[in-house]
């Protein structure tokens, strides 16, 4: 009796030291830039400043943004905290700034899983990213 209590306990330390092994390998294998998305800007006359297929790893929106603007891809400014209920707001994207009363920088997605289910998309550090996302930022008044 005893002796089937210690292989068992052998066949479960091995089991789990596999499973550990794999997942190691596995976390090895990530490729830098997995997530392919489409990041399209365009001002309040319609005219599209940025067109453009970008490569990451970043987990939210306002992440790739962060990325984008420390690559140099887009200038931009933020306001508020990615703690705060919502996160960061766009103030301006390519120096085109939103106003105070509108029009302000928004963004749409018909693909991003979180857009497309709740029929908005939530705040750019709170809304999480996946391969092929496109979204389309604009000027514009919203519609609430």
């Amino acid at each position: 009796m005893k002796k089937n209590v210690v292989r068992i306990a052998i066949a479960a330390m091995l089991l789990v030291g596999g499973l550990f092994a794999i997942q190691l390998y596995l976390d090895s294998q990530v490729v830098q830039g997995a997530k392919a998305i489409t990041i399209i800007v365009k001002d309040d006359q319609e005219t599209v400043l940025l067109d453009k297929v970008v490569h990451t790893d970043a987990e939210t929106l306002g992440d790739l943004l962060d990325e984008l603007a420390e690559d140099k891809v887009i200038t931009i400014e933020l306001a508020g905290s990615k703690t705060d209920v919502y996160g960061r707001y766009i103030v301006s994207l390519f120096d085109k700034m939103g106003g105070t009363n509108g029009p302000w920088w928004l963004f749409e997605s018909d693909n991003n899983t979180e857009c497309v289910s709740q029929g908005f998309c939530n705040g750019i550090d709170k809304n999480p990213i996946r391969d092929q996302d496109s979204f389309v930022f604009f000027l514009g008044m919203g519609d609430w």
